[in-house]
């Protein structure tokens, strides 16, 4: 796996390509892909996103925060 880095928009991955491949809506924490799944090399199976709520982001000294590690992977065949 590549090194951790964080994109601008919030996600935080161990694949250096997973950018590449979600986009994180900074106001509604909503994760989309930005193209199919389906090119997907399995070398970069499973993503691993770190994700950041807050929910006082303009005041960090009184704001609450959590973070979750989100697993994409893909199904393919019969494990559909």
């Amino acid at each position: 796996m590549g090194s951790s880095d964080t994109s601008a928009e919030g996600i935080s991955n161990e694949v250096e390509s997973s950018t590449d491949w979600f986009t994180l809506d900074p106001d509604t924490g909503v994760l989309k892909t930005r193209r199919s799944m389906q090119d997907v090399p399995a070398a970069n199976l499973p993503f691993k996103l770190w994700v950041e709520a807050r929910d006082n982001p303009d005041h960090p000294e009184n704001s609450n925060k959590a973070q979750a590690e989100v697993i994409v992977s893909t199904l393919k065949g019969s494990t559909r």
